[in-house]
């Protein structure tokens, strides 16, 4: 898969969290971060609406790149402070802290590469 596919597939997957806007109490359930704050989560989905359209639509993706893995940095740091705390879902805050870490090893990587 070439860096110009995987941008895309970050930027899609950004919009798809923007889901959190409209219903933050479930995505904070299914990322297993509780119920506790639904303004998070909606100013979490702004941002990843935010960068997922700047993903796709900007003609040089590398600062929304950059962006991006700061955010999953920010959003691996919100799942270690609620594991630490004990909120929510173990199981799943794991899962999704994996799926953070990976996902802003990703966008750092491609923010390195001239073809994205």
């Amino acid at each position: 898969m070439n860096a110009r596919v995987l941008t895309r597939l970050l930027g899609f997957l950004s919009l798809g969290m923007g889901a959190a806007f409209v219903a933050p109490r479930w995505m904070g359930r299914l990322l297993g971060l509780g119920e506790e704050r639904p303004w998070l989560l909606r100013a979490i989905a702004v941002r990843d609406v935010t960068s997922g359209l700047g993903l796709l639509g900007a003609p040089d993706p590398q600062p929304w790149l950059r962006a991006q893995a700061a955010a999953d940095v920010l959003d691996a740091g919100i799942l270690v402070e609620s594991l630490r705390r004990g909120r929510g879902d173990r199981t799943r805050a794991f899962l999704w802290l994996g799926f953070a870490a990976g996902a802003a090893a990703l966008a750092g990587w491609l923010s390195t590469r001239r073809e994205a």
